[in-house]
């Protein structure tokens, strides 16, 4: 006598196998698709040495073809990362280091400091082959944080908290100080946006053009000119953008727009490209820098005291990603490229890291975000 077929009986468990095996393949998809982000292709930021020169890591580092300066408030070590040898350099008991940099030829050192009483700034020059100081050039009132340093021009430019809203260019060779944009320059009278403040953020690899941070807007400076190229408005009208970095075949720039999100700008036209996000559940936009070769462009991400500090790894040809790696099991203090190197370097937990970047294919200025 046969099995009683039930309704339904003889069709259900055929189905019943079918969804099985689809959900399987579907799983299966999903871990091979999430294991090849972790191919050497995708894979993040490869820690190479972790350095602590000191238990004050707190302001940021740079570096150049493996040679690393590392701020931390009263102290500026300079070395061989490497070699993990790092030796100070006396910028003096009454400073606080702001911002440095290694010219490209490793022989000059430059130091932005400001008095402890932070009613003057300083420009130091030091000669790093014998480390010695070879000039100092003072820097009017309270000079910001916020300083770029145009090293293939013997450039250096910085702003002032007091009085505020003006952006000067320093020659380093002549020792000059002169504004170049808001109140007290040649054309400071025409700008509204620079009377409420003013930070320099980035400057175009031709030497043209500045961006500069204002209340509401980034503006894109032409330095020869004396006069706004364009600018790009903030996500809301009382932010001020700090961070900004321009593409290296200048096609292109980004601006921190808070909230986790970057925004991307064609340099030529001054029209929006479009946005990159990472999540503001992860913090904000500390540092942002591109690569040399155009490759990568990376945003540091730091949620604050007693929170991991990221790097998010974003491919420029067609930016993809991002790929985020965790580079410090506290608040990240800063981000830049070592020049001349396939690595990144980064403070924070008041340690330094060296990291290796990934491979990389293409340059900035490829597909354009959605």
């Amino acid at each position: 006598m046969p099995d009683p077929v039930w309704p339904g009986r003889g069709t259900r468990r055929p189905r019943l196998v079918a969804v099985g095996t689809l959900a399987a393949c579907v799983i299966v998809g999903a871990a091979v698709a999430y294991f090849s982000t972790l191919s050497p292709r995708a894979r993040g930021l490869s820690l190479e040495v972790r350095l602590t020169p000191c238990k004050d890591v707190s302001l940021g580092a740079s570096g150049v073809d493996g040679m690393v300066l590392v701020l931390a408030s009263q102290v500026v070590w300079v070395g061989e990362w490497a070699r993990g040898e790092l030796g100070t350099l006396p910028i003096g008991r009454d400073l606080t280091a702001l911002a440095g940099a290694i010219s490209p030829d490793r022989e000059t050192l430059l130091v932005v400091a400001s008095t402890r009483d932070f009613k003057r700034g300083v420009l130091q020059v030091w000669d790093l082959q014998a480390r010695a100081l070879r000039k100092t050039v003072a820097l009017p009132g309270w000079t910001r944080r916020e300083v770029v340093f145009d090293l293939d021009r013997g450039r250096v430019f910085i702003t002032t908290a007091v009085p505020g809203g003006t952006v000067y260019r320093v020659d380093v060779d002549a020792a000059t100080v002169n504004p170049v944009f808001g109140p007290g320059s040649p054309t400071g009278a025409s700008v509204d946006l620079a009377e409420a403040d003013a930070r320099p953020l980035a400057v175009a690899p031709d030497g043209k053009s500045l961006v500069i941070g204002t209340w509401g807007a980034t503006i894109v400076w032409d330095l020869d000119r004396g006069r706004e190229r364009f600018a790009c408005p903030t996500a809301e009208p009382h932010d001020i953008c700090l961070h900004a970095a321009v593409s290296p075949d200048g096609r292109q720039v980004v601006c921190d727009e808070h909230h986790g999100k970057i925004g991307l700008w064609d340099f030529a036209t001054g029209a929006r490209i479009g946005d990159l996000a990472w999540g503001s559940n992860l913090g904000k936009c500390k540092e942002m820098a591109f690569s040399a070769d155009g490759a990568f462009l990376a945003v540091g991400i730091t949620g604050g005291v007693e929170e991991p500090g990221y790097v998010a790894l974003w491919r420029a040809a067609d930016y993809s990603g991002p790929v985020i790696s965790r580079c410090h099991s506290d608040q990240l203090h800063s981000m830049s490229f070592l020049r001349g190197e396939d690595r990144l370097v980064t403070t924070g937990d008041h340690t330094v890291g060296i990291w290796r970047l990934p491979a990389g294919n293409g340059a900035a200025g490829g597909n354009r975000p959605e």
